[in-house]
C-alpha cells in the first residue's frame, strides 16, 4: 500500500521504475509527458484506486507549467520571484494545506526532471539541492506528526535507519539518540558532509556497528541521499522529443541568460570561477580556505556573494566548516536565511563597493584597475568573467 500524501511530498522517493511501471503502468517518462500533453493521464489515474491510491487525485492544472515553476524556484536569483513561488509551491505543503492534487505535485516533479535533463548540468544541481531541502523540512514535519511515516520514507529511499532500541537493545542511551544507521551506510551518505568535524565518525556514538543519531541528523542524511537520488536518476538528453518541452527549455535558457544586478543587465551566472573574484572577495575567500577567522560582516558579504555566483548553500556550508568557531546548526541557519530559504524568503545580496569600504572589507591597497570602473562586486565578477572568456577564445 502506498500513501498518496507521501508520494506528493517526497516524489524522488517514489519515482522508481517499480512504482511507475507496476503501479501506474508507465514504462518511460515520455509516455507520461505524452499523456499530460494529450490530457489522457486522468484515465490512467482513475484505474489506480488499488494500492491505496484513491486519494492521489486527478490532474486539473497545467502540470508542465508547474514543472517549469519548480525549476524557476530552484534557479532564480530574484527575491520577489522566489518568494512568490515558495509561497505557491512549498508553503502549502509545509502547512499541510496543498494547493494542488497529490497527482499534480508528483507528476510536476517527474516533468521537471525530464525538462532538466535537456538543460545544462548546473540546472540539475540547483534543482536537486532545492528539492532536497524542501524534502528535509517535510520529513521533520512527518517526524513530529507521524513517526511511522518518517520511518516509511527513510525505508523507501533506501536508508536502513532503525529505532535505536531495536539496533542496540539493552543499552542505556541519551533520550535524543532515537535512531541508528549502520556504520558503512553512515560513511557512504555523510561523505559530502565530512568537512564538518561533527560528522566525523570519531565524533559519534557507535555501538554494535551502528551510529546513533538524533532525528534531525537523520533528516540531514536523508537530504543528502534525496539529492543524490535526483542527480543519479536524471539522464542527460539532447533534443526534446516534444515541441512543448522544447519551448520550455528555450524559455528557461533565455530567462536565465540575463538578470539585473546593481542596475545593469548582466548574464546569469551558473558557474563559479575563482579567478573572476573581485579583490575583496578573493581576500575573504582565501582567508576562509586557510581556516582564518572572519568577522560577522565578512561572513555575510562573502556568503551572499558566493550564493549569487553559482555556489549552493551546501557548497558554502562546506567552506565555512573551516572556520575556527564553526557551529553547524548556526551556520546552516544563517546561510539558509541569507539564501532566502527561511523567514520572509528574502534572498540577500552582498553590499555595494561603498558598503564594503565602510565595513573595512574593501581598501585602496587591494583595488585593481577594474575596481575603478564598477560600484558592485557582482558587476566586477561578471565583467572579469567576460574578460576571461574573451582571452580563452583568442
Amino acid at each position: 500500500m502506498y500513501n498518496p500524501a507521501l508520494i506528493a511530498r517526497f516524489p524522488a522517493v517514489y519515482d522508481s521504475k517499480e512504482f511507475l511501471q507496476k503501479v501506474l503502468g508507465y514504462y518511460t517518462v515520455e509516455e507520461i509527458i505524452q499523456d499530460l500533453l494529450e490530457d489522457k493521464i486522468n484515465s490512467r489515474l482513475r484505474g489506480v484506486c488499488t494500492h491505496g491510491l484513491g486519494s492521489l487525485g486527478l490532474v486539473e492544472h497545467d502540470v508542465l507549467e508547474l514543472a517549469e515553476q519548480r525549476i524557476i524556484l530552484a534557479v532564480t536569483r530574484r527575491k520577489t520571484e522566489r518568494k512568490k513561488l515558495w509561497k505557491k509551491l512549498v508553503l502549502p505543503l509545509l502547512k499541510a494545506q496543498p494547493e494542488y492534487s497529490y497527482a499534480e505535485y508528483f507528476f510536476s516533479f517527474i516533468a521537471a526532471k525530464y525538462i532538466i535533463a535537456h538543460l545544462p548540468q548546473l540546472f540539475l544541481q540547483r534543482f536537486a539541492e532545492t528539492e532536497a531541502e524542501i524534502a528535509r523540512r517535510l520529513l521533520l514535519l512527518e517526524y513530529s506528526s507521524s513517526p511511522e511515516n518518517f520511518e516509511s520514507v527513510l525505508e523507501h529511499v533506501g536508508l536502513p535507519v532503525l529505532p535505536a532500541e531495536q539496533a542496540v537493545p539493552g543499552h542505556f542511551l541519551p533520550e535524543q539518540l532515537k535512531y541508528a544507521l549502520p556504520v558503512p551506510e553512515y560513511i557512504r551518505y555523510t561523505y559530502n558532509l565530512k568537512s564538518n568535524p561533527s560528522w566525523q565518525l570519531t565524533q559519534r556514538l557507535v555501538l554494535l556497528g551502528y551510529v546513533l543519531l538524533e532525528h534531525e541528523d537523520v533528516a540531514r542524511i536523508f537530504k543528502e541521499r534525496y539529492r543524490q537520488r535526483i542527480v543519479e536518476t536524471t539522464p542527460v538528453l539532447r533534443e526534446p522529443v516534444f515541441e512543448e518541452v522544447r519551448e520550455i527549455v528555450q524559455r528557461l535558457l533565455s530567462r536565465f541568460r540575463v538578470r539585473q544586478v546593481a542596475g545593469s543587465s548582466l548574464p546569469e551566472q551558473l558557474e563559479f570561477r575563482e579567478e573572476a573574484l573581485p579583490p575583496c572577495m578573493r581576500l575573504l575567500y582565501e582567508k576562509l580556505l586557510m581556516g582564518a577567522n572572519l568577522s560577522h560582516r565578512e561572513r555575510f558579504h562573502l556568503a551572499a556573494f558566493l550564493l549569487h555566483v553559482g555556489l549552493s548553500v551546501d557548497d558554502i556550508f562546506r567552506l565555512f566548516a573551516r572556520l575556527p568557531d564553526f557551529n553547524e546548526r548556526i551556520c546552516r541557519y544563517q546561510l539558509e536565511h541569507i539564501a532566502g530559504l527561511r523567514g520572509g524568503c528574502k534572498k540577500y545580496k552582498p553590499g555595494s563597493c561603498k558598503t564594503l569600504e565602510n565595513d573595512g572589507i574593501c581598501t585602496e591597497s587591494i583595488k585593481d584597475e577594474l575596481c575603478k570602473r564598477v560600484q558592485h562586486p557582482l558587476v566586477y565578477y561578471i565583467k572579469k568573467l567576460k574578460m576571461l572568456q574573451q582571452q580563452a577564445s583568442k
